[in-house]
């Protein structure tokens, strides 16, 4: 029994394996294909790529670029914006992010954060949450290394010296921690979208027949708050509530 689980998980490897080099000779076949300038084209060896399962902040990137080229405002943003989730602090990300939000019609004055509420996030989102769980994993492991010197050491000078990394690994290991939390609740509660509609009204109720607050054009961002039979109360970055068809946006 146990040697058919064993040939089962080597087959599943070679198969991931297998999946993985496919995934990345079409990434490959993309990128050659973007700089023939065949973006279509592109496009869609980058996107088959997502749905061999090979998500990355990169492949993102490049189908961001690749739209943008296009003049798809809407499925750039959405891409770039996929990008930045998964790798915050790469200034290639933001800097073609800014340009393709410069092909969408709406300027919004945004709100800032303030107080400890921008202190936290600004900290924390430094690094994606899965990025902080591995530091935490990291100095996990590294504590341990440091309790193994503090247990075996024979001298009073090393184990203090142990012992103080000790307490600063694990200070950084609950910050760590705390952070990965801190972003993943963030994230899980904070449902941003891009708009998919060349044009469409802001509704101030959750039905057609309501007023209309104001047009919202292709490629905004906005902050869903709350979801009612179709209709996705958002928020946009100008603090105006209203109400938008689902199929009017796309979360990211």
């Amino acid at each position: 029994m146990k040697s058919l689980i064993y040939i089962a998980i080597f087959f599943t490897q070679i198969l991931f394996a297998q999946s993985k080099a496919d995934a990345r000779k079409l990434f490959d076949q993309g990128n050659d294909l973007y700089q023939k300038e065949q973006f279509e084209q592109a496009a869609a060896k980058y996107e088959q790529v997502l749905k061999e399962g090979l998500v990355s902040d990169e492949v993102y990137f490049n189908l961001g670029n690749t739209y943008y080229k296009l003049n798809k405002v809407a499925l750039s943003v959405y891409n770039f914006e996929k990008a930045k989730q998964l790798n915050p602090t790469c200034s290639s990300i933001e800097n073609n992010l800014q340009f393709s939000q410069k092909l969408a019609v709406d300027e919004f004055d945004v709100v800032p954060r303030v107080g400890l509420d921008k202190l936290l996030f600004d900290t924390t989102s430094i690094f994606h949450y899965n990025t902080w769980a591995y530091i935490g994993v990291g100095m996990a492991f590294l504590f341990f290394l440091a309790f193994a010197g503090y247990y075996y050491s024979n001298y009073t000078f090393t184990k203090r010296l142990f012992f103080s990394g000790m307490i600063g690994i694990l200070v950084l290991m609950s910050l760590a921690l705390l952070s990965a939390g801190f972003q993943k609740k963030y994230r899980d509660s904070n449902k941003l979208a891009i708009v998919f509609e060349t044009v469409i009204a802001l509704h101030s109720e959750p039905k057609e027949s309501s007023p209309e607050i104001t047009p919202i054009h292709e490629g905004a961002k906005v902050l869903i708050i709350e979801d009612v039979n179709g209709w996705n109360k958002v928020v946009l970055p100008n603090g105006v509530h209203g109400w938008l068809p689902k199929t009017a946006i796309r979360k990211i």
